[in-house]
């Protein structure tokens, strides 16, 4: 069961680096001097900033995301039930 945990840890720790690095590179570009740059590059990043406006994250069958709030949650909820189940013992 540690080797599962393990697993599915590393999966939500990269899935909620990848939400927080796409949430810093928005606010990056959002803040670098780009106001001085030609017509051509103010659209594209217009463009850019407005799809970007979501921050990316991974899903698991469309139900949920993997992230680490949500693995905290997991973890939490089978060491409840776990706990309530060995009450019956």
């Amino acid at each position: 069961t540690t080797v599962l945990t393990m697993e599915i840890l590393v999966f939500c720790y990269l899935g909620n680096e990848l939400t927080i690095a796409s949430e810093k590179l928005r606010n990056g570009l959002f803040h670098s001097n780009w106001t001085g740059e030609t017509k051509e590059f103010k659209t594209a990043m217009k463009i850019f900033l407005e799809n970007s406006k979501t921050p990316i994250k991974i899903s698991a069958f469309e139900v949920f995301f993997v992230n680490i709030e949500n693995f905290n949650r997991v973890m939490h909820s089978t060491y409840s039930l776990f706990a309530v189940l060995r009450s019956f013992k």
